[in-house]
């Protein structure tokens, strides 16, 4: 009998390993002749959505939320068809936009969610500060927000303080890849 596909969230603050920990995981179940995408990637090549996020960076806070929200909402929509025949993983869903919006002082109020997927693994990313801006600065495209200390009262720091209050599995990722790689895969063991 073949087994239910699964969809896999990573979440976190720039620079904490995110992208780099999809792409690898990607690899290994492909390894082990699991058909998996990475909805990014599927993202790149099929949707218009995203024409839209350059202008709602003019618009107040609760506008831009309500937007990010559809675009979360649409992005479940999409992975509900991709898992009839697919395992996904997705390098940030809802959870750290709802986090990042509210940090940024977002007052809205959001109710259960029925339209929205929940992740058999949804996972949080954190490490060790002096890594994570070290690896920020590695990126290709750098912004002042991914610059950004994670010090108290600071954007990244309200961002993971929320994040970890919300029902995800906190994994450091401070000791090397391949030790995360090991500890996520432990948890998704095929049954």
């Amino acid at each position: 009998m073949k087994s239910k596909n699964k969809l896999i969230v990573f979440e976190g603050i720039d620079g904490v390993g995110k992208t780099t920990i999809a792409f690898e995981l990607k690899k290994i179940l492909k390894k082990k002749n699991i058909s998996v995408i990475l909805y990014e990637d599927y993202e790149l090549k099929y949707s218009n959505f995203n024409i839209l996020k350059p202008l709602v960076k003019k618009i107040p806070i609760t506008g831009s939320h309500l937007f990010y929200l559809a675009s979360a909402i649409y992005k479940s929509q999409v992975i509900k068809k991709l898992l009839k025949n697919h395992w996904v993983i997705c390098d940030r869903y809802f959870y750290s936009t709802n986090a990042n919006h509210k940090a940024r002082g977002s007052n809205l109020i959001i109710g259960p969610l029925t339209d929205l997927l929940k992740p058999d693994y949804g996972f949080l990313l954190t490490l060790d500060e002096k890594i994570r801006q070290k690896r920020v600065k590695q990126k290709l495209h750098i912004t002042k927000l991914d610059l950004a200390p994670k010090k108290i009262g600071s954007l990244p720091y309200k961002m993971e303080s929320l994040l970890k209050k919300m029902d995800l599995i906190n994994i450091d990722n401070s000791i090397s890849i391949e030790e995360t790689l090991k500890t996520i895969f432990s948890k998704i063991i095929l049954k």
